[in-house]
Formats: C-alpha cells, structure tokens, sequence
C-alpha cells in the first residue's frame, strides 16, 4: 500500500495556470501537507506483514511541496496525483513492491 500524498491547501492546477512563469508561488510547506503520510506509516509499522510506501519523498523536497516536478503537473486537485505524474512513479515503485513467483 501507499500513503496518501501530501495535500495541498491550495487549488494546484489553478494556481499553476495563474502562475506559469513563478511555480515556486504554487509550492506549498510540506510539514502539515505530509502529517496525514507519517501517521499512516507510524500505525502500518506496528502491524506485521504490512509495509507503507510513503510518497513524500519523492513529491517533496526537504521543506517545499512543488507542484510541478519535471515539467509535469503533479496534482489534479488538492490531494490527488495526474494520471501523468503517476505514470512517472512506475519505475519508482516498481522497485519498491515485492516480486511474486510464478
């Protein structure tokens, strides 16, 4: 499973589309936008057998949220990722999930 990504307390694409040559206006502060991430990762570590994988890391950077990461539109609304930018985590969490036998 993945946690939730962090939340914006902003319109994302509005802001993005006001604010096309200034991006950074329509980056956000990361520590309350990724609480809801730590506290999910904090209860899944005390169940055996279940892993978290927290995506802040990789829409985050130590302080900042941006909302354009590569030239990609990351969220589509204050708490949901673009199908585009998601495309761009295969690789990432293909690395990440057990393999299977088969």
């Amino acid at each position: 499973m993945t946690t939730d990504p962090p939340r914006a307390a902003i319109d994302v694409p509005a802001c993005v589309s006001e604010h096309l040559k200034e991006l950074r206006r329509c980056a956000f502060a990361r520590g309350r936008a990724a609480a809801r991430a730590e506290a999910v990762s904090a209860v899944v570590r005390t169940v055996d057998g279940v892993r978290a994988l927290d995506l802040s890391e990789q829409l985050c950077l130590a302080e900042l949220c941006p909302s354009v990461i590569g030239d990609v539109l990351v969220y589509r609304n204050s708490g949901h990722l673009t199908a585009s930018f998601a495309a761009t985590l295969g690789p990432w969490l293909g690395g990440r999930l057990p393999r299977v036998a088969r």
